[in-house]
């Protein structure tokens, strides 16, 4: 595998000479994230979306109705079990929408956001329907492709600007 990044010019053979230790990485969400998983585990890269190659090990959890009040605790719940992650993917709070005002519900997102913050301090979070499978594949790949951009590179925003950072086996 040959990964570099076009702005800098920079190449290494195999992005898992970058990693000294095993990256960690949750996707915490509602029913789309549960689809996502089910769907992950009968593709060719699993569960770790073919990242494990490059020493990456996803924790999914994901249950309908999944809410921004569920989020707290599913992280405490987590914590006990796995140390914290280097990368947190959420997709949550789609369920709370019509539930509660858009001025107040921006402020618990920010609320709940900083408090899962200050339990995973070293953690980057990142967060952004019923999919069909066509829309797990294509969901799973861009999961895949920023989770890879993201250890690969050090970017925290993905895509890049048009594809200025690439991986290519």
């Amino acid at each position: 595998m040959l990964c570099c990044t076009v702005k800098t010019h920079q190449c290494c053979r195999d992005c898992s000479l970058v990693l000294r230790q095993e990256v960690s990485v949750w996707i915490i969400g509602s029913f789309l994230i549960k689809n996502a998983f089910v769907h992950a585990r009968s593709k060719t890269g699993g569960v770790n979306l073919g990242l494990h190659r490059i020493g990456v090990k996803i924790w999914w959890q994901g249950y309908g109705g999944m809410g921004l009040k569920d989020l707290e605790s599913t992280i405490k719940r987590l914590m006990k079990y796995e140390k914290a992650p280097k990368y947190v993917v959420l997709h949550i709070a789609g369920n709370d929408l019509e539930k509660t005002k858009l001025g107040f519900f921006r402020n618990e997102i920010k609320a709940t956001l900083e408090k899962v913050q200050s339990y995973l301090p070293k953690s980057s979070i990142e967060d952004g329907v019923h999919l069909t499978d066509l829309g797990n594949d294509i969901f799973l790949n861009n999961l895949q492709g920023a989770l890879e951009m993201f250890i690969c590179s050090g970017t925290y925003t993905y895509p890049d600007t048009f594809g200025t950072s690439m991986c290519i086996s």
